[in-house]
């Protein structure tokens, strides 16, 4: 048994509006979640990641950049990669100038985007550089470890020549790698 009947009026322009920017920031929060879970997804050991890598390694060096043994790349939650036998070859010329027995390199994913660049971890192994590449005598069997914590810290050692050398430096927290806070 109905008492009484309740009329239905038709919603207002600002409620209208309110509805409509819900559903809008649902959409987007929608998708930005599924494009994340999608970038975590992403990565492995992929032939064509390892072309991208080698080709942006070669844009930035100027070099030939060849990547020997591809491990992987990662871009969600962090953007990492690790790779082995890279070497860089002037064009031209067949002997290598600058190879490295590994590379493994971590970023935070919204720091890159962000353009704040800074490394959580970067760790170069076995890096040599042939004589008069980047100073009159060369860099043999280089190690790079540079790691993130409370107190950061560059850890370098190798051969200059022959002479041996070891170098150890605190890093700033919250310094990106182009010098910027």
């Amino acid at each position: 048994m109905v008492l009484f009947h309740e009329k239905k009026t038709a919603p207002t322009p600002a409620a209208r509006r309110r509805r409509r920017i819900f559903w809008l920031i649902a959409v987007i929060a929608g998708l930005v979640c599924l494009s994340l879970l999608m970038l975590s997804a992403l990565g492995g050991a992929r032939e064509p990641l390892k072309k991208g890598l080698e080709d942006y390694l070669t844009t930035a060096s100027g070099m030939k950049a060849r990547i020997g043994r591809f491990e992987y790349m990662k871009f969600y939650p962090d953007v990492r990669v690790a790779a082995g036998r890279l070497g860089f070859v002037h064009e031209g010329e067949t002997d290598e100038a600058v190879s490295l027995g590994s590379l493994a390199l971590s970023m935070n994913f919204w720091d890159l985007v962000l353009s704040q660049r800074r490394l959580q971890e970067l760790t170069i192994k076995d890096l040599d550089v042939r004589k008069g590449e980047w100073a009159p005598q060369e860099f043999k069997s280089v190690s790079l470890s540079i790691s993130g914590g409370e107190m950061p810290e560059a850890v370098l050692t190798g051969l200059y020549g022959a002479d041996a050398f070891t170098g150890r430096m605190k890093m700033e927290r919250g310094t990106s790698i182009m010098g910027r806070p």
